[in-house]
Formats: C-alpha cells, sequence, structure tokens
C-alpha cells in the first residue's frame, strides 16, 4: 500500500509539472502566433518521448519546456521578448488563478501547483539566458542603444546553465 501511495503521489507531482509547463509554453506559442510568427513544435520535458504529435512531444522528465519557432530568431526584439514575457505571465496568471482555487476549496494539490507555477515564473524571469528574463532585459537594453555581443551572451548563458543546475539542485 505504501508503494502504491509513493507511486500515486509521484504521478501526481509529474501531472502538476507537465500541466504547468504546458500552460507556460503555449503562453509563448499563444503570443508567437499573435505576432504573425508560426510554431512549429512545443516541447514538453527532456528524455524518453512519451506522447508526440506533428506540433507537440510530452517527455518523461518536465523539467523543460520549449516553444520552438524558425520564426522567432527572425523577428524584431520586440516581438521576441513580448513572445518571451509571455510564458512567465501566463505561469503568474495561473498561479493566482489556482490560489483563488486553494482559497475556495483548500487542497495541497493545488497549493503545490499554485506555487509551482509561481516559482516557474519566477524562475523564467531570472535575466540570464536560456530564460525568458534575458530576451526582455536584452530588448530594453537594446532600445537604449545597449548590445550584447556574441562573447558575452556566450559567458552569460555559461552562468545561465550553472544558475538553472544549482536551481534544480536547490529547489
Amino acid at each position: 500500500m505504501t508503494i502504491l501511495k509513493l507511486l500515486l503521489g509521484f504521478g501526481l507531482i509529474w501531472f502538476i509539472l507537465t500541466f504547468l509547463l504546458v500552460i507556460h509554453e503555449y503562453g509563448h506559442a499563444w503570443t508567437m502566433r499573435r505576432l504573425g510568427m508560426r510554431v512549429d513544435k512545443i516541447v514538453i520535458g527532456t528524455g524518453p518521448l512519451l506522447f508526440s504529435t506533428k506540433q507537440e512531444e510530452i517527455r518523461l522528465l518536465p523539467f523543460i519546456g520549449m516553444a520552438v519557432s524558425d520564426d522567432y530568431a527572425k523577428a524584431s526584439l520586440r516581438d521576441r521578448a513580448i513572445a518571451a514575457a509571455a510564458g512567465p505571465i501566463a505561469s503568474i496568471l495561473l498561479g493566482l488563478f489556482l490560489l483563488l482555487a486553494y482559497w475556495i476549496v483548500p487542497s495541497w494539490a493545488t497549493l503545490i501547483a499554485a506555487k509551482g507555477s509561481l516559482l516557474l515564473a519566477a524562475i523564467n524571469l531570472i535575466p540570464l539566458p536560456p530564460f525568458d528574463g534575458f530576451t526582455v532585459v536584452e530588448a530594453f537594453l537594446a532600445k537604449r542603444g545597449l548590445r550584447i555581443d556574441e562573447g558575452q551572451r556566450r559567458q552569460l548563458f555559461t552562468i545561465g546553465i550553472g544558475t538553472m543546475v544549482v536551481l534544480t539542485l536547490v529547489l
């Protein structure tokens, strides 16, 4: 019975994490489409493939996600920043909605999902690549005439990946 409860708990956590990433990535995708960008694929998770269609993939480990678009690289920095901000905005809105739902009908799963969604937004707003916050800050700096060259971008990316590893280990 204890093993069954453990498996059900892991299954529920997996479902919550996957759901949070789906909402976050579809926030990006919806905005990209509204800005005229074609979304080629939405990938949720990493590791072995569990489910796939022409436009979606769900993988075993729901720790990362991405809305893949060839048009994104060609878009203006402003449009990329708007699309980048849309994921965290979707996560914040979902987190607030889930907090309201928790206030009305308390449930530990709802509270975990609400906190997870808000944490996902906060992490993605870190102003380092590969996080969404970097694209927003980059557009803000470019508007003021400051450009980040490729060498600086590589250094920041290395720091960002290090930050991601540390956050994964700590959280």
